[in-house]
């Protein structure tokens, strides 16, 4: 193994611990391990899946911290590459597309898309820590069928009020248009046929909607 070291000093205090000023460079390792003892920190074949290993009951592994701004200010960051957001305040690691938080879920800065839901369909968001959860489910419709016989009245109230434009009205089986200028006008539960149609005894109408 060979070293690069400016300054050309290695310090030993009273406690036996080895400090080294400037920067340290590991050239090149033709042993198979490089041990620290004490809190132990190995490099080299340690098994054979595991290259590094750092062993401590009093310390934890710090990987390089950074901002959001410096993250994305790497140059083609290699797949893998992990830091700690300072930003976001989660490990993160670069899966070849995106940095995605460590455990599999995407910051939310790095989301592009679209949600799509089914017409009549409820969305509902829960945050928890880093972890915003999108869920959605389907609304329970219910159809309805209102029959009207004729009592003298071109105006009917409904058993409910229906989706917005989704009702079907007939008149003696044929079916009638909405609209002010048409056959009939639908406000709430409210439906009042134009003074045009003219209803006699037996003449029914029916309503079919969901609501």
């Amino acid at each position: 193994m060979s070293y690069l070291i400016p300054e050309q000093k290695l310090f030993v205090d009273a406690s036996g611990d080895v400090s080294i000023p400037g920067h340290l460079t590991v050239e090149s390792i033709s042993a198979t391990s490089l041990s620290v003892t004490g809190d132990i920190t190995t490099i080299g074949n340690i098994t054979t899946t595991g290259a590094i290993s750092s062993t401590s009951t009093t310390t934890g592994f710090l990987p390089p911290v950074l901002t959001t701004s410096q993250r994305n200010a790497i140059v083609f960051p290699v797949t893998g590459l992990e830091i700690f957001n300072s930003t976001t305040n989660q490990p993160e690691f670069y899966n070849g597309s995106i940095w995605a938080a460590v455990g599999g879920v995407s910051t939310l800065n790095t989301l592009v898309g679209a949600i799509t839901l089914a017409a009549g369909s409820n969305i509902s968001i829960t945050p928890s820590g880093n972890i915003l959860t999108i869920s959605a489910t389907a609304s329970v419709v219910t159809y309805q069928q209102d029959l009207f016989p004729w009592v003298g009245s071109n105006v009917f109230t409904l058993s409910f009020t229906p989706i917005s434009n989704s009702q079907i009205v007939f008149f003696n089986g044929l079916g009638l248009v909405s609209g002010a200028s048409h056959d009939y006008v639908l406000s709430g539960t409210t439906l009042t046929l134009n003074a045009g149609i003219i209803l006699k005894a037996g003449d029914q109408i029916l309503v079919v909607y969901p609501h």
